[in-house]
């Protein structure tokens, strides 16, 4: 059989100008988050966390509150994780409030879902605004809290 043109290295090397072609989706804008949020807006403004001032809160229209044993057990272990052995062993050093974030208010629109366990359909989309001193997450369901409480820590990890 007579080979023409490229031969064997057709596919390698279609594949190689597909990746060179392929537009790169970065809408992190190489905060390296994962998963990658529909969209990201950041700013170059820093907020910082203090373990005596910051907590976890229900917005007081949402459909999940402090009964929805998910969520609390969710806050417990990221409030354990955002400030961990820190807590224990430094003192707090005074922040001027202006710059500090004292709250991630949790709001959920449609029914939580709370004593359910998540499925393949289950509904993890967000909206996360962190904006000084409160920070706001809507979700339609509890999973979509957990998902963006984790965006949440994973962007903490990266500045701190």
């Amino acid at each position: 059989m007579e080979q023409r043109g490229l031969g064997r290295l057709r596919l390698p090397g279609l594949l190689a100008l597909l990746a060179a072609l392929t537009p790169r989706v970065s809408a992190s804008q190489d905060l390296n988050l994962w998963p990658l949020p529909l969209s990201v807006k950041t700013t170059p403004r820093l907020l910082y966390l203090s373990p005596g001032n910051f907590f976890f809160g229900h917005s007081p229209t949402s459909k999940a509150g402090p009964s929805c044993a998910v969520l609390q057990e969710a806050f417990r272990r990221y409030y354990d994780y955002i400030f961990g052995f820190y807590k224990w062993h430094h003192g707090y050093k005074k922040i001027p409030s202006e710059m500090e974030l004292q709250k991630l208010e949790v709001l959920v629109i449609m029914d939580p879902q709370c004593d359910r366990f998540p499925n393949i359909t289950s509904d993890e989309s967000y909206n996360l605004l962190v904006k000084g001193p409160v920070a706001k997450l809507t979700a339609n369901r509890v999973w979509g809290v957990l998902r963006g409480v984790e965006l949440y820590l994973i962007s903490l990890s990266i500045f701190s």
